[in-house]
């Protein structure tokens, strides 16, 4: 996004020179109480790290409120240290799939982990957020997830789309250290982890891979079945009566 537009967005991180204050540099600003908490903060100037889940525009900007980053501390125990690295951990996500109550939500499963968290970490995005008339990539929430593998399967159930991301395809292979239902596995095994899916498509690609089995397995008469028929059917002809059959020819 051009320096004009992230200006009408946040106007105090964009200097004369045409540099952006950091995430970093606005989060530190945000805890020493200088940052104006009326502007959102710009987590990226561009959307790289979330454009492998389908329809989302990279050069949009990544944006998060503060009232978010705020909830995040006091709410979930996610400080500003942890919050920084948020880009990277979009980058870095095992998968996305799509919210189940909010059309233009995408939900992203975090690559991270640690004694501390009893439960996946997700990250939820909205790509249709308009601020000042400049449509961006907003943050609204980061959380650990309860009942994880419920969540996925019931929006997998709903035919929800999940994407792939092609950085992580390795580990998500290895289930990433936390259990994913039997229906998940399976249909990434289907698309060999890459691209995206949904339930339908997983059905259709699987009735059509059985019906290719089936007509593999047709059963085919081997040739010296073959032969024995075929020398069954002589002998039958053999012992047929040439008796006249009444029809006159004279």
């Amino acid at each position: 996004m051009g320096i004009e537009e992230l200006r009408r967005i946040n106007s105090d991180i964009v200097h004369e020179d045409g540099s952006i204050d950091s995430f970093d540099r606005q989060l530190i600003d945000l805890s020493s109480g200088v940052y104006n908490v009326t502007n959102p903060m710009v987590v990226s100037p561009e959307s790289k790290s979330i454009a492998f889940a389908g329809g989302v525009d990279k050069s949009k900007p990544i944006v998060i409120n503060v009232s978010t980053v705020i909830k995040l501390r006091e709410k979930h125990q996610l400080g500003y240290a942890f919050v920084s690295r948020i880009n990277e951990m979009l980058d870095k996500s095992y998968l996305a799939f799509d919210s189940l109550v909010q059309d233009t939500s995408r939900i992203f499963l975090l690559d991270e982990s640690s004694e501390l968290q009893a439960y996946p970490l997700i990250a939820v995005c909205r790509y249709d957020k308009n601020i000042k008339m400049i449509e961006v990539n907003e943050i609204t929430s980061i959380y650990e997830k309860t009942d994880f593998d419920k969540f996925l399967l019931k929006t997998y159930e709903n035919n929800k789309n999940f994407y792939c991301n092609e950085k992580t395809k390795a580990s998500i292979k290895s289930h990433a250290g936390f259990q994913l239902p039997r229906e998940i596995i399976d249909a990434l095994s289907i698309i060999d982890y890459s691209g995206s899916f949904n339930k339908s498509q997983i059905e259709d690609t699987t009735s059509v891979e059985l019906e290719v089995i089936e007509t593999q397995q047709e059963v085919v008469i081997p040739v010296e079945e073959a032969e024995i028929i075929e020398e069954s059917n002589s002998s039958l002809l053999e012992n047929v009566s040439m008796e006249d059959d009444g029809i006159d020819f004279d």
